[in-house]
Formats: structure tokens, sequence, C-alpha cells
């Protein structure tokens, strides 16, 4: 291991190398007299606009013009975030990307954790909006017309708009294959008589897809949403919009490694596993351009004052909404558990509202854990299912039963070790990933 001063001189040499070829990247293109600009648009949420984002910037490196649009609300959210963090803006404006926006089409006092609005505004606006955004880019430089439409499969409508302006569509999806895998068999599901026509199972309480793939229970479904079945029905009509745009696409890019799902990556040819784009040695510290919230770093430091793999972390993303129920009954299930934790706790997490707290809880965690509203995303990569009730609800025993046996699972923790190892490589050079993004980085220049 290099000492600090060696360490930064290496790491400086490489910045240099990477600056260099990225100039002789951006010439060559330009030269041609066409630059290729890949317009990337993902569902406005933490979950799907950080990878796509990672994944931009990656394509930006190679001296591709990208042009990230997001909603206002949730590019408003960024600025304020990066303002707020006080980033170094120097790697921001060396990229080839443009943050941009357009509206989601509700009003500005509209609840956007309220799922079925949101995504029934997103479905009536923004095809017209993006179409709208192109003919200006495309209008304002004519060597720099979109060429590219990059969009989470989550609004894969959109893709329609590409064959309207000229640009090729490409789909993206940013959980694991395996759930865009169950997505790509919905049709064959209902037709089998697996699926209803609203998504739900039929006849049995688990799904499989073939012998070498784990099975689904009926709430693990990307569209279940048992607690509102009409908000399932639109989730799943959404599943079908997605399916229906993967199908109409040539590439379909995933953020995971074929190592990771061998047998779900070869269930789709057209699949092409890019992941898992996480801050790697082939990727620029993105993860704060992206971030919703400012995020509260000082608990990195407190981090490392504990004991090795000692603390449980808990986050629900940007979305997610809770009962003050289920929220006393997690934050109790923690204290019962008398292990450190890192609790992430949105302002509005509570039913869109400010969480309260137990009596008396914070005083008495004071000691083992941490409570903040946001945090740096990828400093942990374990979990472990915690089952609800026969009343929905997550209780404290439950919690604390699940942290036990995660702290005390050593098989549990030397899976994930591998894991990690595992997917690392392959975004490294001469991975798996790794071979794929640059195959795709060579058809966009042609």
């Amino acid at each position: 291991m290099s000492n600090d001063g060696e360490g930064d001189g290496q790491a400086g040499g490489v910045q240099e190398l990477e600056h260099s070829a990225k100039l002789k990247l951006i010439m060559a293109v330009i030269a041609k007299g066409k630059r290729p600009h890949v317009l990337a648009v993902p569902f406005p949420a933490q979950g799907h606009v950080t990878p796509l984002m990672k994944l931009s910037r990656l394509i930006s490196n190679h001296g591709i013009k990208v042009t990230f649009v997001n909603t206002q609300h949730i590019h408003h959210k960024i600025l304020a975030s990066l303002m707020l963090s006080d980033q170094d803006t120097k790697d921001k404006e060396e990229d080839s990307m443009v943050l941009t926006s357009i509206p989601d089409g509700l009003a500005p006092d509209d609840d956007r954790n309220d799922a079925f609005k949101l995504i029934e505004s997103l479905r009536s606006t923004m095809a017209a909006s993006l179409t709208d955004l192109i003919h200006k880019i495309n209008c304002s430089n004519s060597d720099e017309k979109v060429s590219c439409i990059l969009a989470d499969i989550t609004v894969g409508w959109v893709l329609e708009v590409a064959e309207r302006v000229g640009a090729e569509p490409v789909g993206f999806s940013p959980a694991a294959a395996a759930s865009l895998a169950v997505t790509l068999h919905i049709p064959k599901l209902i037709e089998r008589g697996n699926l209803d026509g609203d998504g739900n199972l039929v006849g049995n309480d688990v799904l499989s897809l073939s012998d070498s793939i784990p099975s689904w229970r009926k709430d693990e479904l990307a569209w279940s949403f048992s607690i509102d079945l009409k908000i399932q029905k639109i989730f799943f009509e959404f599943s079908l919009i997605s399916e229906k745009a993967c199908n109409q696409v040539k590439w379909l890019l995933c953020n995971t490694s074929y190592e990771l799902e061998p047998s779900v990556c070869d269930l789709n040819p057209k699949l092409l596993p890019v992941g898992p784009l996480l801050n790697t040695s082939n990727c620029k510290s993105t993860g704060n351009f992206s971030s919703f919230l400012c995020e509260d770093t000082s608990c990195l430091s407190w981090l490392n004052e504990k004991p090795f793999a000692s603390v449980v972390y808990i986050s629900f993303g940007s979305l997610a909404v809770f009962s003050q129920h289920q929220l006393d009954e997690l934050a109790l299930g923690l204290e019962l558990s008398g292990q450190p934790f890192l609790w992430v706790v949105r302002s509005d997490l509570a039913n869109g509202s400010q969480a309260e707290y137990p009596k008396g809880f914070v005083e008495r965690v004071a000691g083992i854990g941490k409570i903040v509203e946001w945090a740096p995303q990828e400093k942990w990569k374990i979990g472990l299912r915690i089952d609800v009730d026969e009343n929905g609800i997550r209780t404290r025993n439950e919690i604390k039963t699940k942290i036990e046996m995660l702290l005390s699972n050593d098989d549990l923790k030397a899976n994930a070790v591998n894991l990690k190892e595992m997917v690392e490589e392959s975004v490294d050079q001469g991975g798996s990933s790794f071979k794929n993004f640059g195959n795709f980085i060579d058809h966009l220049k042609e």
C-alpha cells in the first residue's frame, strides 16, 4: 500500500491522463462534423436518478454530449443540495453533460409523494415536454442534435418520442435484472394463467421463471401494493408499458453485472449489464451530484468510530412514507436490539409529515444511534427482509430479531464480501460490465 503522498501523485497522474484522453475524444468527434448527443430521462425518484446520472457521466467522459433531463421539482432539489454542500464544481465544468428540466405537470403545492397523481401527470405531459425540449436543442446546434434517447423503462413511453425526432431509443433499468425479467415475462405469465389482468398471482403464492432463478412471493413483485389495489393496478399498467418499451429497443442497459445474475441475463439476449453503477475506479465520484438532499457526511466519521461491521443502516429512499405507528415500531425495534444504528429519516417520512419519535427515544439511544436526514448511499451493501404481521406492520420484535440475525450470521457477512468483490471486478478494466459499456460507447460513436 502506498503512502499518502505517493497515492496522491498517482491519482493526479491518472486524472491528467483521463482529462487528456477525454479532450482527444471530443476533438475527434467534433472533427467529423457531428457529435453524438444522448438525452437521458430518469423516473423522478432518488433510486432512479442516481444510477442513470452515474451512467450518463460515464458516457460524457468519452466525449459524448449528454443532456440529463429531470423534472423541475427534482432539478431544483439537486441544485439546492449542491449549494448547501458547497461542492467543488470543477468536475461539473469539465463534463460534457448538461443538467436541464421539464415540468412534471403538477401544481407547486401538489403532493409528489402521491404516486398515483405523479405517474398519471407524467404520463400525460412528459412526452410533449420532451419533444419541445429536443426541438429547441436541435435548432440551437445542428452539429449536436439529439441522436439517442436513454430513458428509464419506468417512463418507457418517452422512448416513443425517439422515433418522432429521429433519435435512437435505448432503455435503462436501474434495478436488478431479476425485477426486469418478471416485467418482460408479463404477457407470457398472463397467457399461462399465472397472473390475472391486474397483476395478481393466480392459484399460487409464488412465481417462478426458471429452476435456476429464485421464486418471487406475491408481495415481492415490482408492482405489488396490497394495501392499495388501485395503486397496484396503476403500477402494473406501467409495468406493461415498460415491457412494451423494452421490446421496441435494440439496446437495454441494466444496472447489474452478468456474474451477479447470469441465469436472468441469459433470459434476454438484448440485455446489456453495465453495472453496478457505483463510485469505483472507473467512475468519478458523482453521488452528491444527484442527491435530492444535502448529505450529512458527519455520519462517516461517526461510523469510523464503531467496530467493523457493527452498525445497522436504515434508509427508505426518497419516496417511501410510513404511518406514525410503523415508525414507532421501527424506532423501538432499533432500541430493543441494543446495536449501533444509523437511521436516515427524511423530513416527510411520516405520511408526508415530520416524523415524531416515541417519548424519550432520542435521549435513550443517544449513545448508540445516529439519526440524519440524508446520508451517502453507497457505504452499505447488505440487507435482510423484515416481514409484516397480520396487520401489515413490521413489529419491534420482528425488527429486533432480524437485526440479531444479520449481525450474528458470519456466512451472510462472508457472502456479502464475496459479492462485493465480484461486482467490483465486473466494472474494473477487463470486466464484463466494463466491456459491455465499451461496446455501447462504440455504438454511439458509429
